[in-house]
């Protein structure tokens, strides 16, 4: 059984050798993203995350699912994605199963959401080292709470997760708007499948960047913007990059001999603090 595990926030660059698979390409079982409907919450408030996959080989076979939460010990710290030997393990989806993706030919899309409620400030705001509680910088700046998904289609595993934070700030984050994919300018609901290379845009409105607040460790607040970036696929062709920031464009470049009679295109709009939108156009 082959198990890849995957994070959502590092896998956002292509591969430079050829003989690898091609990042932007939907050739294969994965997970694009994990969509939350409030990426920033208070202490226990109910949150819904809703996955992403792509499974064209699948052909709408069932998939295997499971899910567990915890309090994050530190994975941008190097701490392995997993609740594992976590102490505030919660199992929230025991082994079930749900449709698979999207439809017909490419199966790419949202599967069964799943709806949490993060631990109260008592335990999403203690110190795991000392057993006190977290600093009032920490608990104003959020901690994150790790929601590890774990797939099964056939003998291919994949596992992936999403941290949710958890802070006492007045302005929580929102997902950012991602309005349409443009094809050379023209909307996506009146333009025809690309025949030739094709720019790509992402349509994101003004003012989609959040400012935020953010505590030093002095205990001042300071004033932060968001960064936000579209991670770009397509179930055939070439894409010329993998990420754009939001005011650039992209480039596709259709097969000679396409594979198929149609193309499913995926923008993920991401910002630097869970937020995300996602569109997906089939041409």
């Amino acid at each position: 059984m082959k198990t890849i595990i995957i994070s959502l926030a590092v896998l956002l660059c292509s591969c430079g050798d050829d003989d690898l698979p091609k990042y932007e390409l939907l050739d294969r079982f994965r997970v694009l993203a994990i969509q939350a409907n409030t990426p920033e919450v208070s202490p226990g408030a109910t949150v819904t995350l809703t996955p992403y996959l792509s499974d064209p080989s699948g052909q709408g076979r069932a998939i295997q699912y499971s899910v567990d939460g915890c309090v994050d010990l530190g994975v941008n710290l190097g701490a392995p994605p997993t609740c594992e030997g976590n102490p505030s393990r919660v199992p929230l989806v025991a082994t079930t199963s749900t449709a698979g993706p999207g439809t017909a030919p490419h199966y790419t899309g949202a599967v069964s959401a799943v709806t949490l409620t993060v631990p109260q400030a008592a335990l999403i705001f203690a110190n795991p080292a000392s057993g006190g509680a977290r600093s009032a910088v920490d608990q104003y700046n959020g901690v994150n709470y790790l929601v590890v998904f774990r797939y099964q289609a056939g003998d291919e595993v994949l596992q992936t997760f999403k941290r949710i934070i958890v802070s006492r700030r007045s302005v929580a984050n929102a997902n950012p708007v991602l309005t349409e994919i443009q094809f050379d300018g023209v909307s996506e609901a009146g333009a025809s499948a690309p025949q030739t290379k094709t720019t790509l845009k992402s349509v994101v409105p003004a003012g989609s960047t959040e400012t935020y607040s953010y505590q030093t460790t002095l205990g001042s607040l300071s004033q932060r913007s968001e960064e936000l970036l579209v991670t770009w696929y397509a179930s055939q062709g070439e894409l010329l990059r993998t990420r754009t920031e939001t005011e650039e464009t992209n480039e596709y470049t259709p097969n000679a001999t396409p594979g198929s009679s149609s193309t499913t295109f995926v923008a993920v709009l991401r910002d630097d603090r869970g937020g995300l939108a996602i569109r997906i156009v089939t041409k």
